[in-house]
């Protein structure tokens, strides 16, 4: 590789020298000889194009002025206005045959018109009219503008029906010799055969050609008559240079104006782009040729300079690579005098020099190698005894920065964290800048004794005891510290209680539905029978039906109360969201209209079922409810707007799993950042002293976990609290009629 490096860059930079030297020159005469090559040919050819179109255009105008002189004189001549219909006719026919040596036959149809507009003669090439033929043109444009402004009208371009030429129509206006005014107009139609042969006839170059457009851009004299006939259009470009032609191809453009009376025509030139810049292209083919020839110059002179350069460096580059690869014996065999053979002979010492040195550190790194494997032998049995503890287990320096740490302790950091070790110990678990308030580990520096503490986070317990290790003085030089999870004892203690509660609120509930659904059943057959014996749509049958529904509400009250008591702990199913939250709503809107909350409910229709106890989930949501409500209570005594629990739901994915989301809402006191971590640990609770237990969200956390789900709180002290369970839909799930309640 060594080697490689060394050829190329030698090669590289000699290369690169060589062809700025002897190729540089000729590849910038090959630029610049076409640039000026073409630069010259394009202003000849446009110059060129120039002339034949203005001198065309010229012979055009010219012709169409002699035109005008050959009808002119003889209306002056022989006052034709003030001649008899025969005399008319032989002067428009002597005109008539008029004819150009260049463009041949001029005119096709002369027409007489007096002041008025009405046709006085008219003679034809192919036709013949009589006088009953004739009309009247008051209203034509060949006739009005003549005689209102007393000069030559020259028509639109058309194309004869019969004979397929075109043509266009002269308005020559006819003065009185006294009044000087138009007495009349004659009109000629005029062959435009002859300047359309003309045209087509002009070559320049090998394929140069000509061609007549008017105003539009559509072309009326072209060499290829179905351009005509297809009504071609050419945007005629601002100014002269290289365009995309008529035919479409590119070719090199020069326009002239040809200006008669009211009528502006352009006589266009082109030439194809390859015979315009014929010279060019040479001149490219010679440089070209001389640029291979400067190339195979350099690639001689390279393999010369290779030769002599380029192979004793490789030598000397792989003698290196030969000796870095392991072959300290390998040396170089250039015996010049020149600068290349000195360099060879310090390179060879210097190898020498090298050999004996690596031999002495050989056997140093042997010793080393040695003592190492009985460290590593040590430490490996130390480290496998840390790991194999399933606690928490670090040792920390007087400034709580985390010296080393076993693995169920690496495990426990966040995952973007590859060790512990070096880092402090508050902001690992902590995530905060300074010591933990309490910290047993500083209080073990500072007493030198064991120390022990119970703490919680992220709804877990932790019991951390931290043990002093001293130095011969009797001074704490660190701390082990050992830190152990007891989340699940706790459960065990608050899952006992709990037992304990349902089982006195069961023997309550049977007791209370019991007395009470006996009575209320009387209560509601009465007023059935009284219903039913008295008159429809009177007011004691609607007190009637009134104590019938309250009775039914008081025995879906008792039922649900029951059913919350009935609780079977492994019997689960698949249940609509709506079904629980009904039965939950039906044992607590009572209270909460008392108290003057509002409830919004929105649950979608499609929203999937779950797998689960329902009594148990039953009692979650009650517990929310029953927070909600105590915490707008405590912020609003009387009833407001705000006063309100919201609750929705919706369908998530999550790891690619259908889950089922509920969002319980309420804009009560909410919960302060000192305790959001700390609320769903057993005995932990937001109320005054003798108002709750603590054990609510334990349990409700404890139930959603053990339903696969997940509980987790959103909370702003004084604005809002937001309680999300997030529960695994049912595979095959039917879906919830939707719930909405204001």
């Amino acid at each position: 590789m060594l080697c490689n490096a060394i050829k190329g860059g030698i090669s590289r930079h000699l290369s690169a020298a060589f062809i700025l030297l002897a190729a540089g020159p000729v590849v910038l005469l090959s630029i610049i000889l076409p640039y000026l090559s073409y630069v010259i040919q394009r202003e000849q050819t446009l110059g060129m194009q120039r002339e034949v179109s203005e001198v065309v255009a010229k012979q055009i105008v010219n012709y169409f002025h002699g035109l005008e002189d050959v009808i002119a004189l003889p209306m002056k001549t022989v006052r034709i206005m003030e001649q008899d219909r025969g005399r008319q006719f032989n002067v428009l026919s002597v005109i008539r045959s008029h004819r150009n040596m260049e463009f041949g036959d001029v005119f096709d149809d002369l027409v007489l018109l007096d002041r008025k507009g009405k046709e006085l003669a008219y003679v034809s090439r192919v036709s013949i009219s009589t006088y009953n033929d004739l009309g009247e043109r008051s209203l034509a444009d060949e006739f009005l503008i003549p005689v209102r402004s007393g000069r030559v009208y020259y028509g639109p371009f058309s194309t004869d029906r019969k004979t397929g030429e075109p043509f266009i129509t002269m308005g020559i206006p006819i003065p009185d010799v006294r009044s000087g005014l138009a007495d009349g107009v004659l009109l000629a139609k005029v062959r435009l055969k002859g300047i359309r042969d003309f045209v087509a006839k002009m070559n320049f170059g090998d394929n140069g050609n000509a061609y007549i457009i008017d105003r539009e851009g559509i072309v009326i004299a072209h060499k290829d008559p179905s351009l005509v006939l297809k009504g071609t259009r050419f945007r005629l470009p601002e100014q002269d240079g290289i365009y995309k032609g008529v035919t479409g191809g590119r070719v090199v453009v020069a326009a002239a104006e040809i200006t008669l009376g009211n009528r502006k025509l352009y006589i266009v030139t082109e030439r194809p782009f390859s015979e315009a810049f014929r010279l060019t292209q040479r001149i490219l083919l010679v440089m070209g040729m001389l640029f291979v020839v400067a190339l195979a110059g350099v690639v001689s002179f390279g393999l010369f300079v290779r030769r002599q350069i380029v192979a004793p460096l490789k030598t000397l580059a792989d003698t290196a690579a030969a000796i870095s690869g392991g072959d300290l014996s390998r040396r170089t065999e250039l015996t010049t005098d020149d600068e290349l053979g000195v360099l060879s002979r310090a390179f060879n010492e210097m190898a020498g020099q090298l050999t004996a040195k690596i031999g002495s550190l050989k056997q140093h790194v042997k010793d080393l190698q040695e003592s190492r494997a009985q460290y590593r032998e040590i430490s490996q049995e130390f480290h496998t005894l840390l790991d194999a503890i399933p606690d928490v287990l670090f040792l920390v320096s007087p400034d709580l920065k985390i010296l080393w740490a076993n693995k169920s302790a690496s495990l426990s950091c966040r995952s973007e964290i590859q060790t512990p070790t070096g880092r402090y110990c508050y902001e690992l678990w902590h995530d905060n800048s300074g010591p933990c308030e309490g910290c047993n580990a500083i209080r073990s520096f500072n007493t030198g004794n064991a120390e022990n503490r119970v703490s919680s986070t992220g709804g877990r317990t932790f019991d951390s005891r931290s043990f002093p290790i001293k130095n011969e003085n009797g001074h704490v030089e660190k701390v082990i510290v050992v830190t152990c999870d007891i989340t699940e004892n706790i459960n065990l203690q608050s899952e006992a209680v709990r037992s304990a509660q349902l089982a006195s609120i069961g023997e309550l509930a049977a007791g209370v539905a019991h007395e009470i659904n006996n009575p209320i059943n009387g209560i509601i057959n009465y007023a059935q029978i009284l219903s039913n014996k008295l008159a429809k749509e009177t007011r004691e049958n609607d007190i009637a039906g009134r104590i019938i529904r309250e009775g039914n509400r008081i025995a879906a009250i008792v039922s649900g109360l029951l059913s919350f008591a009935r609780e079977k702990r492994d019997e689960r199913r698949t249940v609509g969201i709506t079904e629980i939250l009904s039965e939950s709503l039906t044992l607590t809107e009572v209270r909460m209209k008392e108290d003057g909350i509002h409830l919004k409910v929105d649950i979608p229709h499609d929203l999937p079922g779950i797998i689960a106890n329902p009594q148990q989930i039953q009692q979650v949501f009650m517990n929310i409810i029953s927070n909600a409500r105590y915490a707008l209570d405590q912020k609003c005594r009387s009833d407001n707007e705000r006063k309100t629990i919201e609750i929705s739901g919706e369908k998530v994915d999550k790891g690619g799993k259908g889950y089922v989301r509920v969002i319980f809402h309420d804009s009560g006191t909410g919960i302060s950042s000192a305790l959001i971590d700390k609320v769903m640990s057993p005995f932990v609770s937001t109320k005054p002293e003798g108002m709750g237990t603590g054990l609510g969200l334990s349990i409700s956390h404890g139930i959603i976990r053990n339903h696969g789900g997940v509980l987790t709180l959103e909370s702003t002290e004084g604005e809002f609290t937001n309680v999300i369970i997030e529960l695994p839909a049912a595979e095959a799930s039917f879906p919830n009629s939707r719930v909405t309640q204001t």
